[in-house]
């Protein structure tokens, strides 16, 4: 998820009673809701690098205990000194997790998805329910914390006071409604593997079947088939007039070859690959060599428009990689 839906969790939580732990469990929640997108900061060493370590270990079980207790650390020492509180470490610590929970949970809904056992175990684990900047969510969020404040406002305009438990009834609201699309979006992406994965493609049985939400209409379901030959792009419509499957494209893998071979085993090959789990490969032939493509269509429909994620490796004519990197670039024959 963004940024914003982020920072409105850590207030939806704070507003649903967190904030009593102590007068700073607002601004912690804010902060640890907000903190594990620290990882941006490994773009420095380039963009290749920022993937193989972003989602890494600040996006992890070990690393929402670590990152609590460094983010409690200088919260604990400014309060203790100005309002001594018993177990004020302890409350600091439970809204700092409680913040990073939050970051781990939204990413692990989408189709992003997120690393819980790394370093032990670097597996990516997404449910693919919902969209990465998804608009449900933002308004549930967005209506669980303006709502109650509008109201107090119409309130004190007719002069009738308004319960001062309204913005704690506004955040159970959106939590509560929150839970309720994610028990919707659920059952939905079984159904839309299970349409997936009951039909042949081009006489080809499916390896791996992938369903990924549209951005609005939670009955639209965007599909990618691996077969041992292709990958299948279809559009799954599961209520309407419209339902039922729509092929959009079909892509071949490459031939095995030892340009695939050796960008596959590149360093922002290797990188790109431990993430995709839609990935397709291109070679381009170039003056200097070759030029090979990779492109996770996964996101292929989350990024259309701006035809973005993808990583290339440049190779001279003994395969040696002369430059390797991700890159912005609308590829012909790619939408």
């Amino acid at each position: 998820m963004e940024l914003i839906t982020h920072a409105l969790t850590g207030m939806t939580l704070a507003r649903a009673g967190a904030n009593r732990l102590t007068p700073l469990a607002t601004p912690a929640l804010l902060a640890s809701a907000l903190l594990p997108n620290i990882d941006a900061v490994f773009t420095y060493w380039g963009k290749p690098t920022y993937l193989q370590f972003h989602t890494g270990w600040t996006h992890s079980l070990l690393g929402t205990v670590t990152l609590a207790v460094l983010l409690t650390l200088p919260f604990w020492h400014w309060a203790r000194q100005r309002q001594p509180q018993t177990h004020l470490f302890l409350k600091l610590f439970l809204a700092s997790w409680l913040g990073l929970a939050s970051h781990l949970l939204l990413d692990w809904t989408n189709s992003y998805g997120v690393r819980f056992f790394w370093p032990i175990d670097p597996t990516w684990y997404a449910l693919d329910w919902l969209y990465i900047v998804d608009p449900w969510v933002l308004a549930v969020l967005t209506l669980g914390i303006a709502a109650p404040a509008l109201f107090r406002l119409i309130s004190e305009e007719i002069g009738v006071r308004a319960p001062a438990a309204g913005a704690r009834r506004g955040a159970w609201a959106a939590i509560v409604l929150l839970l309720g699309l994610c028990v919707l979006r659920g059952p939905l992406h079984a159904q839309a593997v299970e349409i997936l994965g009951a039909r042949m493609y081009r006489g080809r049985t499916p390896l791996r079947v992938g369903a990924f939400p549209a951005p609005v209409n939670p009955f639209v379901w965007f599909g990618v088939i691996e077969t041992d030959s292709t990958y299948e792009l279809l559009r799954v419509q599961l209520a309407g007039l419209a339902r039922g499957l729509a092929p959009e494209f079909a892509y071949y893998k490459p031939q095995p070859a030892p340009v695939v071979e050796a960008a596959r085993t590149s360093f922002t090959g290797s990188t790109f690959l431990s993430f995709a789990r839609f990935p397709l490969l291109r070679v381009e032939t170039t003056p200097q060599g070759y030029r090979v493509w990779i492109r996770d269509l996964g996101f292929f429909h989350a990024t259309r428009l701006r035809r973005n994620f993808c990583a290339y490796i440049d190779f001279d004519h003994n395969l040696q990689v002369n430059n390797e990197e991700f890159r912005v670039k609308a590829e012909e024959g790619i939408p």
